[in-house]
């Protein structure tokens, strides 16, 4: 009998979570490339002096490209299982998928350049 995960509590679905959170980090390596950008950036707001709610919507842009990212990386996963052989639909479904996290990392930056704007030129 195959084994099933199931959450029976909210601690588990923490849990299970954060496992998925850490093969991400461990095995993408565009989350090293975020986690350094953010890294340069947080260092530069904190210089600027962030206000608490620029400090809200930047952690908002990051939590957005973070997820984006799991989500493309549990939907290129899932592909794989599917399809171990290449297959133009499967190429279209993991190109839209990054598609998303491209789409947030472009809100980031453009958040980020605006953020520092105000600071740099008010």
């Amino acid at each position: 009998m195959k084994k099933r995960f199931i959450n029976r509590t909210f601690l588990d679905s923490v849990k299970r979570a954060s496992i998925g959170l850490w093969h991400a980090i461990k095995t993408e390596k565009n989350y090293l490339i975020y986690f350094i950008n953010v890294a340069i950036a947080a260092t530069i707001n904190i210089y600027l002096g962030f206000t608490p709610i620029e400090w809200l919507i930047h952690a908002l842009t990051i939590a957005g490209v973070f997820s984006a990212e799991c989500f493309n990386t549990a939907i290129e996963h899932l592909c794989d299982i599917i399809c171990d052989s290449y297959n133009e639909k499967i190429k279209i479904i993991k190109d839209v998928a990054s598609a998303g996290v491209l789409c947030f990392g472009i809100v980031f930056y453009l958040t980020e350049i605006v953020l520092v704007g105000v600071h740099l030129f008010a």
